[in-house]
């Protein structure tokens, strides 16, 4: 079985390590960056499965980030913010964001949503292989 690889992202370097702490402990391999320029450096050459971004970051915010992001590569991603606000989730998830979690939450909340977002992926992977003709599904 592959390792799957989540790539945080979030300037503050304490909440990168208790997201890759537990999530190591879980199995998954983590990369970080501390803001949005760093990591799509990084996507080129690391191949993420998930992103996890805050959405407050110094030099590329998570919002530009997921447009950028966007452009080249079909990437989950999951928001995290501090900003609770309806027009901020609805931008992140207007740009691409797979879910968003508000700041501060419980480690054990992020886990499942991890595995919700990366489940939606794989299944609609595999449907998108199926070719269909009339009542007949291939």
């Amino acid at each position: 079985m592959n390792t799957i690889t989540v790539m945080i992202i979030d300037d503050e370097e304490a909440m990168r390590a208790l997201i890759k702490t537990f999530l190591v402990i879980e199995g998954y391999s983590v990369i970080e960056a501390s803001n949005g320029m760093e990591a799509l450096e990084m996507i080129n050459h690391e191949a993420p499965d998930l992103i996890v971004a805050d959405v407050t970051m110094p030099y590329m915010d998570g919002f530009s980030f997921a447009a950028e992001l966007k452009k080249n590569h079909h990437i989950p991603l999951i928001f995290l913010s501090a900003k609770g606000e309806e027009w901020d989730k609805i931008q992140g998830l207007k740009l691409g964001g797979d879910d968003y979690m508000l700041k501060p939450f419980h480690q054990g909340e992020l886990l499942p949503r991890i595995e919700s977002v990366l489940r939606r992926v794989r299944q609609s992977s595999v449907l998108s292989n199926r070719l269909t003709v009339g009542p007949l599904v291939s």
